[in-house]
C-alpha cells in the first residue's frame, strides 16, 4: 500500500516536472519572440520582414522546446518505471523474509507447547538421580532425560 502511495507520487512529481518545463520553454520561446520583435523595431525593418523573421525564430524555438520536453517526459516516465519496480521487487522481498520469520517462530512455540503440555499434564512426584520425577496418568513414573524425551523408571521388585 505504501509503495504504490509512494509510486504514484513520484509519477505526480515526475509529470509536474515536466509540465513546469514545458512552461519555461513555452515562456522562453515568447520571449524570444519578442526579442526579435523588438530588434526588428530598431533597425527599422518593415513590417513584412519583422514578421517572417519573428516567426521563423519562433517556430525553431517551438520545435527545439517541443524535443527538449518530449525527451524530458520520455526519460522521466522510464526513471519511473524503473523506481517502481525495484520498489515492488524491495517490498517482496521484505513480506518473503517475514512471512519465513513467522513461520519459524510459529514452529518454534507449536514445539514448546506441545512439551509443557505433556510435563504439565502429569504431576511431579520425587527425584531421581538429580532429576525431577513425573507421574503419568495411569501411573507411570518417568523423568525428562538430556535430550528431552521421557525415561521411564522400572518399579522397585517388579
Amino acid at each position: 500500500m505504501r509503495n504504490q502511495i509512494f509510486m504514484s507520487l513520484l509519477a505526480v512529481l515526475f509529470t509536474v516536472g515536466v509540465q513546469a518545463q514545458d512552461k519555461t520553454l513555452k515562456q522562453k520561446a515568447t520571449e524570444a519572440k519578442a526579442k526579435t520583435e523588438a530588434k526588428a523595431k530598431a533597425e527599422g525593418k518593415t513590417a513584412a520582414a519583422k514578421a517572417k523573421e519573428a516567426k521563423s525564430e519562433a517556430k525553431g524555438a517551438a520545435v527545439k522546446a517541443k524535443t527538449k520536453a518530449e525527451a524530458a517526459n520520455k526519460s522521466s516516465e522510464a526513471d519511473s518505471k524503473k523506481a517502481a519496480a525495484k520498489a515492488k521487487s524491495a517490498a517482496t522481498e521484505k513480506e518473503k523474509a517475514t512471512k519465513e520469520k513467522i513461520k519459524a517462530e510459529e514452529k518454534k512455540l507449536k514445539a514448546e507447547g506441545a512439551k509443557e503440555k505433556k510435563a504439565a499434564a502429569d504431576k511431579v512426584s520425587g527425584t531421581y538421580n538429580g532429576k525431577k520425577v513425573y507421574t503419568g496418568p495411569r501411573g507411570g513414573k518417568y523423568y525428562i532425560n538430556s535430550n528431552g524425551n521421557k525415561t521411564y523408571i522400572s518399579p522397585e521388585g517388579k
